[in-house]
């Protein structure tokens, strides 16, 4: 069982987030009445009490090397949230519903690869188990679409409430492989260390400030395509669950065809960035925290972006405009970064030793 009690795990964490993203917006917007530009800012309060939490939990976890208990608590927290989702009424409670508990249950998947990390999980190891996440993003929006066009928006919070259990029991099962583990060998035993990458401080503000840009393009799309699809395109919504992330066309085709250049953009930003950040950062809570809150940091400012779209004469498509813009900006600070590298590495292998 402990063979594919990782991958389930990785599996249902992602379709958790999976279901969620996508369908957040829509959310707000159907069961609440949210405009577009108090959707924008919703999403942006909720994931500034995320990148709180991104910050406070994983700070603990290192401190006590214990990274599964936190997971346990996020899929506990993901239950109790889509339970009082279910029974609140107006857009103000959700708002606090969403930064009370929303935020600190959002934290479970970083704990899962620091987790990986603490127990001396390989590089290749990660990027595969990422690649489980990976699959969940895949098919998890068209599911949570798919849903939502079926059964209507309070269905998806049933969805992500068994996805919750799901959870909690393979985090129970982990918590108890561990503890076994921990009894027949040595506790003490360090994780093996891969080799760090020489950018020093200023390349990882650099790559750090990159993957902000980048992340915010990928959850700006990720949470307004559901409703951008309906109100602008004038499709059903299914389609934003087939093509979701893809820049604004006017058609379902090209929202589809499109799909492959948002997959290997975000099989860039995903699968290498958690390993980058794991190998510049020793610690695994600090390291997988940090490039989880790229992504909450950047779903911060998309909040902002998703009020362009209601802003300007452009409409919602100003939204993807924007998008396009910050992610030729995050390429060139990450051509920035690497070259900072390259010429900080011979100076370090000229300097004398002391």
């Amino acid at each position: 069982m402990n063979r594919f009690l990782v991958p389930t795990s990785a599996l249902m964490w992602g379709l958790q987030i999976a279901f969620l993203s996508p369908s957040l917006a829509l959310i707000l917007s159907t069961l609440y009445g949210a405009t577009t530009a108090e959707i924008g800012w919703v999403l942006a309060i909720y994931n500034v009490s995320g990148f709180i939490a991104s910050l406070v939990v994983p700070a603990w976890a290192d401190r006590h090397l214990d990274y599964l208990r936190p997971m346990l608590l996020s899929g506990a927290l993901t239950l109790l949230l889509v339970l009082v989702l279910a029974v609140v009424t107006t857009l103000p409670l959700v708002t606090i519903v969403l930064v009370v508990v929303g935020g600190p249950a959002g934290v479970g998947i970083s704990m899962l690869f620091a987790h990986l990390r603490h127990a001396g999980a390989r590089p290749s190891q990660i990027v595969d188990t990422r690649a489980i996440v990976s699959v969940a993003w895949v098919a998890g929006p068209p599911m949570a679409t798919l849903i939502i066009g079926w059964f209507g928006p309070r269905a998806i919070l049933l969805a992500i409430g068994l996805v919750a259990l799901a959870n909690i029991a393979t985090t129970m099962l982990m918590i108890r492989g561990h503890r076994a583990a921990l009894s027949a060998d040595d506790p003490s035993t360090p994780a093996p260390a891969d080799e760090e990458l020489p950018l020093g401080k200023i390349g990882v503000v650099l790559v750090t400030a990159a993957f902000v840009l980048l992340q915010a393009t990928n959850a700006t799309s990720m949470s307004f395509l559901a409703v951008y699809v309906p109100q602008t395109v004038g499709i059903d919504v299914v389609w934003a669950g087939i093509a979701l992330g893809v820049a604004a066309v006017t058609g379902p085709f090209l929202l589809i065809a499109l799909q492959v250049l948002n997959a290997w953009c975000f099989a860039g930003i995903g699968g290498v960035g958690l390993t980058l950040f794991q190998q510049m950062i020793p610690r695994p809570g600090l390291s997988t925290g940090l490039y989880m809150n790229t992504r909450r940091v950047g779903a911060v400012l998309s909040g902002p972006l998703i009020v362009l779209g209601g802003a300007t004469v452009l409409g919602q498509r100003a939204t993807f405009f924007a998008c396009a813009l910050l992610t030729l900006v995050g390429l060139l600070i990450i051509g920035a970064a690497g070259r900072h590298s390259t010429s900080r590495a011979p100076a370090e292998s000229a300097a004398p030793a002391r």
